[in-house]
């Protein structure tokens, strides 16, 4: 008996430290949706953002996004991939958008259907399912801090906006559900609905009635999962660190790369004595390479 629970116990603590759990729930129980599509071939668009707000440091892990085609139309043949976008808040709109690189706090462009479930039916409706963000993000954690957020998705599909090779649009749907701080926003950065709405402006003044939220579903990674503690004999201190980090292991440790909570790369260094002076204050995630295995650690800079 004792060697049958010894492994059943480790299986279901392995469980509980990687569940995820749901850190925001907008299910899909709107009539309508809005308009959220990117042409793959003219790199065009109209896009969508809905506000959320995280009350903690949140490690993100994956997302589900629900929104419909025209009835008939077999997507899975025209969707090249999709687009996962979150900006700051910047009084009540968001502090950038997707033909603007790098206003994003996190910019995921043409995510590789490999990581994500498209799910579809004959209604009409076209779903993205377990987006897996660490890993759209090459293999790096994101961790953002607790505060408001804009999220932006859109399909990444074949087809144009010209009349010739209509693209095909995709809406994401709407949310009775929730209300959040502030009404989702839509932009048409090139104006080619030739409506004006070249700058975000809620989606509800285009329609003339109030719209809800957006539907959609994020769940957060366990942070013990960010933290894999697998080089054998490592040390690393101080874990509150003012200038300089020390490393050591069993093995010669070959590369070190430090990644702030955003999944950005601040540092690479072959050294075991890293001078963290230069950055910011805050937590970092710190990428371990020795000769055999490969770790990854938390760190807070003073």
């Amino acid at each position: 008996m004792k060697n049958f629970i010894l492994p059943f116990l480790t299986f279901i603590i392995s469980i509980a430290l990687h569940a995820q759990n749901v850190v925001i729930s907008r299910p899909a129980d709107a009539e309508y949706g809005t308009l959220s599509i990117q042409s793959s071939e003219e790199n065009s668009g109209i896009f969508s953002a809905d506000n959320f707000e995280l009350t903690e440091e949140t490690a993100l892990g994956e997302l589900d996004v629900y929104g419909y085609v025209e009835d008939g139309i077999d997507y899975s043949s025209l969707l090249v991939g999709i687009n996962v976008y979150i900006y700051e808040d910047n009084s009540g709109v968001p502090a950038g958008n997707p033909s603007q690189s790098g206003t994003g706090v996190l910019e995921l462009h043409n995510i590789d259907p490999s990581l994500f479930t498209l799910e579809a039916n004959n209604d009409g409706e076209v779903n993205f399912k377990s987006i897996k963000i660490k890993e759209a993000n090459g293999g790096s954690a994101v961790i953002l801090p607790a505060g408001s957020y804009w999220l932006s998705v859109s399909a990444y599909a074949t087809g144009s906006f010209s009349e010739q090779e209509y693209i095909k649009p995709w809406s994401w749907m709407g949310s009775t559900t929730e209300n959040s701080a502030a009404q989702v926003q839509i932009i048409d950065p090139e104006d080619i609905l030739e409506f004006g709405v070249t700058s975000w402006i809620p989606y509800s003044s285009t329609l003339g009635e109030s719209f809800p939220t957006c539907a959609w579903e994020l769940r957060d990674e366990a942070m013990s999962s960010i933290e894999d503690n697998i080089i054998e004999g490592f040390k690393m201190y101080p874990s509150l660190v003012d200038d300089i980090l020390n490393l050591k292991a069993t093995n010669d440790i070959i590369n070190v790369s430090i990644y702030n909570l955003l999944g950005q790369k601040v540092l690479n260094t072959p050294e075991t004595t890293i001078n963290m002076s230069g950055l910011p204050s805050g937590t970092y995630i710190v990428k371990v390479n020795t000769t055999r295995e490969e770790g990854s650690y938390k760190v807070i800079k003073k």
